[in-house]
């Protein structure tokens, strides 16, 4: 497969119209608070699951959030941006998988755990906007979804492969596809037109595929998805390894992610309200 093939997937959803229109606003210094609420509104679902999620213990307001606009407000345009995306994706891409041998709801458990992860590697070391490190470390496999969905048969040769050669997925899908799941998903959150960092961080989280070295956002996403596999929150079932680059870019070593372990699943279980976007 090459990636100029990714194009003539018809079948790839775009994100709605509604999610384009709220990327497109957050460009426009003039957006008030009141338009980019009035825009997300027109979706009742996702307003549901914003001010579900905005109401949950994640943040803890002690009051309750009744409307989108409040929350724009209280936690600012690009969190509720994100919130939008994250619903989005994980509604779109949630039910039951394609591939008799992967399973989403175990994808999107550790996609949550990475996001919390990348949050308080985020928070703790300051290298990144924590509300963006979350929406990265959230849709960071988004292209193992895409797989699971579109190609489900090779995908399938994929995980088969893996356990019969005790490889990581991303070794496996590069001798069946010959890119990986990093490389569709920066492919697809082009077309969606995702912020220029959170593609890069999707791509690169397994390492930078061109000229460039780590980015401060791919290296927190490649840790937090270490994190998260040490924490036993896996897909797959080989044992994860921290790049010595990744940490070199971030000034860190791997004694300080350690102990960032139960910190990290202390957050997981206050984000856990995202489990409830899989259907």
């Amino acid at each position: 497969m090459l990636r100029e093939d990714l194009d003539r997937i018809e079948s790839v959803p775009m994100l709605p119209e509604l999610v384009g229109r709220v990327l497109t606003m957050m460009d426009d210094p003039n957006v008030t608070a009141y338009q980019l609420a009035n825009v997300v509104s027109k979706d009742q679902s996702l307003v549901s699951s914003i001010l579900k999620i905005v109401n949950s213990a994640y943040y803890g307001f002690l009051w309750r959030i009744s409307s989108v606009s409040q929350a724009v407000v209280l936690l600012g345009f690009r969190t509720i941006r994100n919130l939008a995306l994250a619903s989005t994706v994980m509604s779109s891409f949630s039910g039951e998988s394609q591939t008799r041998s992967f399973d989403r709801r175990v994808h999107w458990r550790h996609s949550i755990a990475t996001a919390a992860a990348t949050t308080v590697l985020a928070k703790r070391w300051k290298k990144a906007q924590p509300e963006e490190a979350f929406l990265a470390g959230l849709v960071h496999d988004i292209g193992r979804v895409i797989l699971d969905q579109h190609f489900p048969e090779e995908f399938d040769k994929v995980v088969t492969l893996a356990k019969a050669e005790q490889l990581s997925l991303t070794e496996a899908e590069e001798r069946i596809f010959g890119l990986t799941h990093a490389d569709i998903g920066r492919h697809v959150a082009q077309k969606w037109q995702f912020p220029d960092n959170i593609v890069a961080a999707i791509g690169d989280h397994h390492g930078p595929r061109g000229d460039g070295g780590w980015t401060n956002l791919a290296a927190l996403v490649h840790t937090g998805d270490v994190i998260a596999r040490w924490s036993g929150l896996a897909v797959g079932e080989w044992q994860p390894e921290l790049d010595a680059e990744a940490l070199n870019a971030l000034g860190r070593n791997a004694e300080e992610i350690q102990e960032l372990v139960e910190p990290a699943l202390e957050e997981y279980r206050r984000a856990n309200v995202f489990e409830g976007l899989i259907a």
